[in-house]
């Protein structure tokens, strides 16, 4: 999938994380993967990303230290808004309670 196409599928998902009151952003890594950025209110940060083709995450400190990360079975190429919309927002969830 290039840069453009998913920028243009992730439209619908930025949408529905900014409606739920969170700050988000499309983000390029540095190394070549482009996903979406959620900035978490206590600092962390949470990068979603298309690795492997599947849809991934990694959780980082304010500092951009790496606290954790996993995967998921949603498709990087083919992907349902509301599917990842969901998934992106439980992580949000759960990694702003710890």
């Amino acid at each position: 999938m290039t840069e453009d196409k998913l920028h243009q599928s992730l439209a619908g998902v930025f949408s529905c994380l900014k409606e739920a009151g969170l700050k988000t952003e499309y983000w390029h890594s540095g190394g070549g993967i482009y996903g979406v950025m959620v900035w978490i209110e206590d600092g962390k940060t949470l990068f979603w990303a298309p690795v492997d083709g599947k849809w991934g995450y990694e959780l980082g400190e304010a500092d951009g230290d790496f606290i954790t990360g996993g995967d998921t079975e949603i498709s990087a190429t083919n992907f349902d808004e509301e599917v990842l919309t969901k998934e992106i927002l439980s992580s949000v969830r759960a990694f702003s309670a710890t």
